[in-house]
């Protein structure tokens, strides 16, 4: 016969405290930011929205405009990239955001997004970010 498996409630307790501490960790949760950015960044570069669809095509105007001054045609945000790269995690009191370091990055982010949505979680992200998480917590 086996004997009874006891746990004990105080070292459990204290395991799961310690996990706890790591997860609200300022390093891992800037790493976590950091790899959503990336994420975010490799979908927007594809040209594919939140929803896993291609983006809405360029107005012509705007695209004549993008060719002439040497832009790729390629509906994927990058025109002078300076958007895209003042995206970055910043601690807040309570976790991590991701936010774009400077108001006119912002307006630009906050205008396309009704049009070709970049900016956020996509359902694939959080498959990745637990991925993520879990390849954090046993480094």
């Amino acid at each position: 016969m086996l004997p009874p498996l006891h746990i004990d409630g105080q070292a459990a307790g204290q395991s799961l405290q310690q996990l706890l501490d790591r997860l609200a960790a300022p390093d891992l949760l800037l790493e976590l930011a950091d790899r959503q950015r990336l994420r975010i960044l490799r979908r927007t570069a594809a040209g594919i929205s939140l929803a896993g669809e291609r983006f809405r095509p360029y107005t012509p105007a705007w695209r004549r405009q993008r060719e002439r001054s040497g832009a790729s045609p390629a509906v994927n945000l990058f025109h002078t990239g300076a958007m895209l790269a003042a995206m970055a995690p910043r601690l807040t009191g309570d976790g991590v955001s991701l936010t774009f370091l400077d108001s006119h990055s912002a307006f630009k982010a906050a205008a396309n997004q009704p049009t070709r949505p970049f900016f956020g979680f996509a359902p694939d992200d959080s498959p990745a970010t637990l991925d993520d998480l879990r390849e954090l917590l046993t480094s």
